[in-house]
């Protein structure tokens, strides 16, 4: 058995390596990729011809239909598995010594919870569970700063 405190350590150092590699926009960027490829798809078409070439038809039945609900379902799926990430986030990484471990090996419905959760908040709770500063803490941080400027 390892010891918390060392357990902790290995975690936070695991933390350290995760997130400095972690980049939370390549799901975005694909779906942009995927937006961009739709903007261009008679150059998809000639693409497709070129590489195909006379074993399959890539005419505009195929690329207006069947290409562009294949790629229209991929980007879906990937804004899903962008939302489930960050409910990940969300649910794992208060978890002291074992967040590499849960955030690298969780199945989808570990956090659907957080979803459900997440519906059943209030405004101010949803700030709160995001470190969002609520309204009055920055009125209050505001007057303090202001009052320090005049003294």
């Amino acid at each position: 058995m390892i010891p918390q405190d060392v357990r902790q350590k290995l975690n936070d150092e695991q933390m350290i390596t995760f997130f400095s590699g972690y980049d939370f926009t390549w799901r975005l960027t694909k779906i942009l990729s995927i937006k961009m490829t739709l903007e261009q798809r008679e150059k998809l078409k000639e693409e497709l011809s070129s590489f195909y070439k006379d074993s399959y038809i890539c005419d505009d039945q195929y690329i207006y239909n069947s290409t562009t609900n294949g790629l229209l379902f991929s980007a879906l799926s990937e804004l899903l598995m962008q939302f489930e990430d960050f409910f990940a986030f969300l649910k794992f990484i208060r978890s002291d010594v074992f967040f590499i471990r849960k955030i690298t090996r969780y199945h989808a419905s570990d956090v659907n919870e957080v979803a459900s959760r997440l519906s059943e908040l209030s405004d101010s709770e949803i700030l709160g569970a995001f470190m969002v500063p609520n309204e009055n803490y920055l009125r209050r941080i505001i007057i303090t700063q202001t009052k320090a400027k005049v003294d």
